[in-house]
């Protein structure tokens, strides 16, 4: 979505309370459902072919 509000939820992990209280998340699949346990997390943006900047994704 250009307005970015599918992500907007993944702003409450720049808090730390939020990430203790919300470390891990689960992944369902036709087959298994699995729990991880989320590590880092890092704002990022996506630039533009001619922006001169190191793009790292």
């Amino acid at each position: 979505m250009k307005s970015g509000a599918m992500f907007t939820d993944l702003m409450r992990y720049k808090k730390e309370s939020f990430y203790r209280e919300h470390a891990t998340f689960q992944f369902s699949t036709l087959y298994e459902k699995e729990e991880y346990e989320i590590v880092s997390v890092i704002l990022s943006e996506v630039y533009r072919k001619s922006d001169d900047v190191f793009k790292y994704y």
